[in-house]
């Protein structure tokens, strides 16, 4: 175990780790966090031996960000861009949103299955350009190109937009090959 969270609110509904694997989002009900354990953070010894355990590095206190208003729809799923500057969220009512790491500010919607059908899964995936998948309950699986323009995200084009007999129980992307697994509910 490299890390345990101690809390007695409502139970950790998802867990994602940062591409570059220094931080790690959960969501509990309506919340999203945005943890920077010094624990994940390794400097191996200077020596020549491969044996030796990797010492953790100082590091100042993070502030953990709670991401949470009123009125915002539950996160139901959430993946991390490559750069760890944005986290994609998918919304039980069926929205693609973003939020910033640094604050917890909300980026906007990039784009929205059909209303209030939940996002079950998502991921991103980045080769020659960015391309976020998103899968709802219906069994509809959508995948749209994404830039950051100007530090704004958009939804730029639909690369596919498909109908499974089932929802989505989650997905696998090999980037290199391009290739998506989806697992179905009962498969």
């Amino acid at each position: 175990m490299i890390y345990q969270i101690d809390s007695h609110e409502e139970g950790i509904k998802a867990l994602s780790f940062s591409q570059e694997s220094l931080r790690f989002i959960d969501i509990r009900a309506s919340q999203c966090r945005i943890w920077e354990p010094a624990v994940l953070i390794r400097k191996d010894f200077d020596g020549e031996s491969n044996s030796e355990v990797s010492q953790p590095l100082s590091v100042s206190s993070k502030r953990s960000y709670v991401i949470e208003t009123s009125s915002s729809p539950e996160i139901v799923t959430i993946c991390c861009h490559m750069d760890g500057k944005t986290v994609f969220c998918g919304m039980r009512d069926g929205k693609i949103q973003c939020y910033r790491t640094a604050d917890g500010g909300n980026d906007g919607i990039l784009y929205s299955h059909v209303t209030n059908i939940s996002i079950v899964a998502l991921a991103v995936v980045s080769s020659d350009d960015i391309k976020l998948i998103s899968a709802d309950e219906a069994g509809r699986l959508i995948i749209k190109k994404i830039s950051n323009e100007q530090g704004h995200w958009l939804a730029c084009e639909t690369i596919a937009d498909i109908r499974f007999n089932e929802s989505t129980a989650s997905l696998l992307v090999n980037p290199i090959l391009g290739r998506v697994l989806v697992v179905g509910q009962t498969i």
